[in-house]
């Protein structure tokens, strides 16, 4: 088996809404039983991250088609919860433990359904990825930290790969310093070997990772640059059918680069390689998402809803960049345009109760008042607990339309 997919296989990446811990025997701590949990989907039920929790809660019972039913209807709510997305990435592999063994061990073609499976969560992995960069890891920790003696390992392979293994863990497991640390003692122990052009891609990732996570901007941007250059390296040497994309493509790791440079304060640099990337990938939406905030918190109306414009173009099914160009359309003063942008929005996610929120605004600005106030009590409806100040909001503007 091609040496670059087993990395690729290694480092299938990812999730959490709950700030919880992952305990051993692949169990997620949670704060609530799982009858706590379905409860709270039920009272809440149109409340992705509720739906999201009930599935880690199925996830520590092993009732793996109650996680993938719960993790689509959070999706459906929600298109853009990354962590959702990362964890029905992972799932394969927690509802079948050993396919990651068979993969690894294969001599030959992988089976077709092991293709599509890889293929599915490659899919979705890179999407939530492309959401958020900073995406939690630590689901993945619940099939990779098993409560395993990774002293044994030192002993069964050698230092190097048991420092590997445990540096995923501590990234996984949320421990970035460690993480950081322990990867650089990788690369040191290849250099030592004579072997550091070896260096997986895997530990530069995720070391970038861990870095950017900490604040570590510039030692960030450096492992993303790393990564950069060997996948156009890689390109030139190879055909596009032979091209093993490991563990993400090139303009992905442009893009990466790009969220660092932003979060780092540089704004018109991160404008520049956002701008970089999705002239690369027509595609690539959340690069526009990213420039329409920078101009929108510049308030910069023209630019960012050109921006607004070209992300809904590049993914017009989801029902969130529709609701976004809605906001800005609204805060630019066009409120006409916004009230479409929105019904767009309410017809892709009809229980999105902020969608008929910014709706309601729209329409109660153009004096729509009985739509307005329709649209509002919607809001009364579908609010989740957790936004219940605006459920409070919309009920005082539907008595003030009365």
């Amino acid at each position: 088996m091609n040496h670059t997919l087993r990395v690729a296989v290694a480092s299938a990446l990812i999730a959490l809404p709950f700030p919880a811990a992952v305990a051993a025997q692949g169990k997620i701590e949670l704060p609530l039983s799982l009858a706590e949990l379905q409860q709270r989907a039920v009272a809440d039920s149109n409340d992705a991250v509720a739906h999201y929790n009930l599935a880690l809660g199925n996830w520590n019972a092993k009732k793996w088609d109650d996680v993938q039913r719960s993790l689509d209807e959070a999706l459906r709510l929600d298109p853009r919860l990354a962590v959702a997305w990362l964890a029905r990435s992972e799932l394969p592999f927690a509802r079948k433990p050993k396919i990651r063994e068979e993969i690894f061990a294969a001599t030959g073609e992988l089976p077709a359904e092991y293709i599509e499976i890889l293929r599915a969560t490659d899919r979705d992995s890179r999407h939530a990825f492309m959401i958020d960069p900073m995406v939690d890891l630590r689901i993945m920790a619940t099939t990779t930290s098993l409560g395993i003696d990774l002293g044994l390992f030192d002993d069964a392979i050698g230092s190097v790969d048991g420092n590997y293994l445990q540096a995923i863990v501590d990234c996984f497991e949320g421990h970035s310093d460690l993480c950081e640390q322990r990867l650089n003692r990788v690369i040191n122990d290849y250099e030592d070997l004579g072997l550091k052009h070896r260096v997986p891609d895997v530990v530069y990732l995720l070391k970038g990772l861990a870095a950017a996570r900490t604040g570590r901007h510039d030692a960030a941007i450096k492992d993303f640059e790393k990564l950069l250059s060997r996948e156009e390296d890689r390109k030139k040497r190879m055909n596009e059918r032979d091209l093993v994309r490991v563990p993400l493509q090139s303009n992905e790791y442009r893009f990466l680069i790009a969220s660092v440079v932003h979060a780092s304060g540089q704004t018109a640099d991160a404008v520049k390689l956002y701008r970089e990337a999705a002239e690369n990938d027509l595609g690539l939406y959340m690069a526009h998402v990213r420039m329409a905030n920078i101009y929108e918190s510049q308030r910069d109306y023209p630019r960012a809803i050109e921006e607004r414009n070209r992300a809904v173009n590049a993914n017009p099914d989801d029902g969130t960049l529709h609701l976004e160009l809605g906001i800005t359309l609204g805060k630019s003063g066009n409120f006409a345009g916004a009230e479409d942008a929105c019904r767009r929005a309410t017809e892709r996610i009809p229980r999105h109760a902020e969608a008929w929120f910014w709706l309601g605004l729209a329409l109660e600005q153009q004096g729509k008042r009985d739509e307005a106030r329709a649209a509002y009590q919607k809001v009364v409806e579908l609010a989740p607990s957790r936004l219940k100040a605006r459920a409070t909001v919309a009920a005082q503007k539907v008595a003030a339309l009365q």
